[in-house]
């Protein structure tokens, strides 16, 4: 069991103890006193790919945000993987007692990894993560949130954002459940672009503070990304006229035989269903990127419904679902169900 997991690198030394309930918080630290509190980077990272705590009066030099979101200030901490690539890092790699690191290979791998504690299974409820997150620079491609389960090493992306943000923060946040009774660890990571592209060689940062768990059993259902049935229905339990959200996707939608791929939302204790979002007809053998904002002011759920067209020659895909706070304008805006009608779409269309 322990060489299986160490073929992948997931381990330290000394495996941590494993929790029922993770830590409520983390924001890093302050000042001189930083720290990853329970999270860590796997064991013989090279240092070009560790997730490192830092703060604002020292970015100029090692990298990261201008302040923290904690207290959004110079001196609070954060924790921040530096992105642009120098080829020397993992050249001059040197590790204690005769150690080399498992990344010095082909297959070597070329994003940052920062692992929890081992948790226990969930209750039915499971657990709300929140964290805030800032992505800058040239050389950043993405940040990811994956649940590992520790007895298979099966991967399963909780979470995604490609938006470049220039450094701003911004709050994500997802739901998950863990029935099974082997151990599961959560992780983040950051991704920069290819070694191959031109732009890896320029600053960039992928930065995190105020990571925080919070259990969802106690009533405390307010968690954007709450997945019911994967990538089918969501459940979202805050929103309003005037709190709207963006949820963004890719679509993928190739063949003479598409039907219609449509976004339905169904008010929680009602049986109404309204259509938000809705296209018809192949679009080529690519992905195209899709948006529509949402508010309501109950509990909702949101449902992508795909219906077949004049054969079965064809498939409708889905990817990278993604909720964030705000709006934003419906894309493609023939998507729209009130499309050319402002009257009624004064979310969507620019005054």
């Amino acid at each position: 069991h322990r060489n299986k997991r160490q073929e992948i690198d997931f381990v330290d030394e000394v495996p941590p103890p494993v929790v029922d309930n993770p830590e409520d918080s983390c924001d890093f630290g302050n000042g001189l006193l930083l720290k990853l509190c329970t999270w860590s980077n796997p064991l013989n990272t090279p240092s070009s790919l560790r997730w490192k705590t830092g703060r604002g009066v020292t970015s100029n030099w090692f990298g990261g945000p201008r302040t923290d979101h904690t207290s959004a200030n110079a001196d609070g901490g954060y924790a921040f993987f530096e992105t642009s690539y120098r080829e020397t890092d993992d050249q001059r790699e040197q590790f204690p007692n005769g150690q080399t690191s498992q990344f010095q290979n082909s297959e070597r791998r070329t994003t940052a990894l920062l692992v929890s504690q081992n948790m226990s299974q969930t209750d039915p409820s499971g657990f709300c993560v929140s964290f805030f997150y800032a992505i800058n620079g040239l050389s950043a491609q993405s940040l990811k949130m994956l649940l590992i389960d520790g007895e298979t090493l099966e991967k399963r992306t909780l979470w995604e954002s490609t938006d470049g943000l220039e450094g701003s923060w911004r709050k994500g946040e997802v739901g998950y459940t863990y029935e099974k009774t082997h151990q599961v660890e959560i992780m983040i990571e950051g991704v920069p672009k290819n070694h191959s592209d031109p732009s890896r060689i320029f600053r960039g940062y992928i930065a995190l503070d105020d990571i925080r768990f919070e259990s969802l059993s106690g009533g405390a259902s307010n968690c954007l990304g709450k997945c019911r049935s994967l990538l089918k229905f969501f459940n979202i339990n805050y929103s309003s006229d005037n709190n709207p959200i963006c949820m963004t996707f890719a679509t993928h939608m190739f063949g003479n035989g598409i039907g219609t791929l449509r976004i339905l939302k169904r008010s929680q204790g009602t049986n109404e269903i309204s259509t938000i979002w809705e296209i018809s007809g192949p679009s080529g053998n690519r992905w195209y990127e899709a948006r529509v904002p949402v508010s309501s002011p109950k509990p909702f759920q949101l449902i992508f419904e795909a219906t077949v067209g004049k054969n079965y020659l064809g498939d409708i895909a889905i990817d990278n679902i993604a909720f964030r706070p705000g709006t934003c304008p419906i894309f493609p805006q023939t998507a729209s169900p009130t499309s050319g009608n402002c009257l009624k779409c004064s979310l969507l269309c620019p005054s």
